[in-house]
């Protein structure tokens, strides 16, 4: 406070000492007088989940380690698994970008502090007497299941397959999710009392309406459906394969033995995850074909990086157009779609905007994306999904993952599947589903950020296995040592922090006396305290 009068105090008399506030909000949650917002980092606003990834990526900075467990667990179940698998759109918020391009590792901190930690048990509320189902076992119906289980409730999960995960089972490559970090989630809600009733397939209305006369609620979380098709000639030609189907079969150590040069057509995890599973299959070669620019490739840089480590190889701005079959060899032709490609393409110099290009193949994948399934229609009808509660019509039926916004990253599902139990939860108890839910909280997202301070390190990835080509499928997660964490930590600008923003403080100090850190001081005129 600069001094003077009780006016100049009152617009500026919070102090914060952000080398202890680990941005809970507390201070907000408590303000009598609603006066303190949270600067939010825009990494926080961007996790699907709602992590405090401030707060925890600061505590690995002070060398606070359980600290930052805590406060990731306080939201986050299983974050031995979702570290494995998250796409991380934290990282593609992060303001560090702005200072050298290179995102905060959000991902491999959380990685470094949980490698090697067994996952806690689930802890749950006094039984409700009240009984859940939920239709599907993938990352929506686990993360639906959980929640409601926590929350007390008896929770039952239908899965059309022999064993729980979905796509995390059946199409994520082992070498980024072993076997034995997904059995150890599935067998930790187990022991806290889900069942799960495994080969048993939901098919029509019929048996929907039979689950839902015999629960007190059902979420339906079944997934997306298999791979799209490209749509151009010659794809059914011998030796085009699905995507999905091979990785699916290469997940469950089968999978068609390859050779010689494979092409890989798609833009996104799909066709890196193809890419890398035909190496492993006995590829010499592999080359993805993508009709837009690497900027609109939907995988990080490092992963792509990676994936040319390894040998693949990339062509950009090529369209397929048609398969042929030529001596015993694939052909894919493929031409430059000017709709999709940015202007400035144009003024390459050697860019020629009806140019045709023949690439040869032993094989060729289809990784286009991943079909919208019918089954939400073929199972409820002609029903109005509710997008805050996801309940479907008016009965206690809630739709979660890809049944809610179609196919989408495992995160995205997990956050969908995490919305419909909230809604199961409050319907149990007697609650408004809506109440609350449309308030983004007591944040600010709109900020000036002070880039000045940013220390001079560059991203810290870490080691992991790398593939040695035929038959490796070790995992090839990469850690951070610890050394390697505080450096990364340290790279955060800890953009975010309490404010007084209505500046209409009246010194009632709940704000202060609540903080958990001891880091918010109110600042009184005159000594009255």
């Amino acid at each position: 406070m600069s001094a003077g009068n009780l006016l100049e105090a009152l617009t500026d008399n919070l102090v914060v000492d952000k080398t202890k506030c680990i941005f809970c909000g507390k201070c907000a949650e408590t303000c009598i007088l609603d006066n303190i917002r949270i600067n939010r980092a825009p990494c926080s606003a961007a996790c699907p989940l709602g992590l405090n990834i401030q707060g925890y990526v600061q505590l690995v900075a002070r060398g606070k380690d359980d600290e930052a467990r805590a406060v990731i667990a306080q939201d986050l179940p299983f974050a031995q698994l979702i570290c494995r698998i998250c796409d991380h759109p934290c990282e593609h918020a992060c303001n560090r970008c702005k200072v050298d391009g290179q995102a905060v590792n959000i991902n491999g901190i959380k990685r470094y502090l949980f490698a090697g930690e067994k996952m806690l048990p689930l802890e749950c509320a006094e039984a409700s007497g009240k009984t859940v189902a939920v239709i599907g076992a993938g990352p929506a119906g686990l993360l639906a299941a959980h929640d409601l289980r926590k929350a007390g409730h008896a929770v039952s999960v239908y899965e059309a397959e022999g064993k729980a995960g979905g796509l995390l089972r059946n199409i994520l490559p082992v070498w980024k999710l072993p076997d034995a970090v997904l059995d150890e989630a599935v067998g930790i809600m187990e022991q806290a009392g889900v069942v799960f009733h495994y080969g048993q397939r939901i098919v029509d209305k019929k048996a929907l309406d039979d689950l839902s006369q015999r629960y007190d609620a059902v979420v339906l979380a079944l997934g997306a459906g298999g791979g799209r098709k490209a749509s151009i000639e010659g794809e059914e030609l011998p030796g085009v394969l699905s995507a999905f189907r091979f990785l699916m079969e290469v997940r469950a150590g089968g999978g068609q033995k390859l050779s010689g040069h494979v092409v890989v057509v798609g833009g996104g995890y799909v066709a890196l995850d193809s890419a890398q599973a035909a190496m492993r299959q006995g590829a010499e070669s592999v080359t993805i074909v993508y009709r837009r620019t690497i900027d609109a490739f939907r995988a990080d840089a490092e992963d792509i990086a990676k994936a040319r480590k390894q040998g693949i190889k990339f062509a950009f701005t090529w369209a397929p157009v048609k398969v042929e079959g030529k001596n015993g060899k694939l052909a894919l032709s493929c031409r430059h779609d000017l709709e999709l490609l940015p202007p400035q393409c144009l003024d390459y110099p050697d860019f020629k905007a009806d140019e045709i290009r023949s690439i040869e193949a032993d094989s060729v994948i289809m990784a286009v994306g991943q079909e919208r399934d019918s089954q939400l229609a073929r199972l409820v009808g002609d029903v109005t999904l509710d997008p805050v509660t996801l309940q479907l019509g008016d009965k206690a039926i809630f739709a979660a993952g890809d049944m809610e916004h179609g196919p989408s990253s495992a995160v995205y599902a997990m956050a969908s599947g995490r919305r419909a139990a909230t809604s199961i939860i409050r319907l149990l108890a007697g609650q408004d589903m809506f109440y609350g839910r449309q308030y983004a909280g007591p944040y600010v997202d709109d900020f000036t950020v002070d880039t000045g301070n940013a220390v001079a390190i560059p991203r810290q990835t870490g080691l992991g296995h790398f593939c040695t080509g035929t038959g490796d499928f070790t995992e090839t997660t990469q850690y951070l040592t610890e050394q390697e964490a505080r450096d990364e930590a340290s790279r955060c600008l800890s953009c975010g922090g309490p404010t007084g923003h209505y500046r209409n403080c009246w010194f009632c100090l709940p704000c202060e006396v609540e903080c958990p850190q001891q880091a918010l001081y109110v600042n009184i005129p005159y000594l009255l305290r």
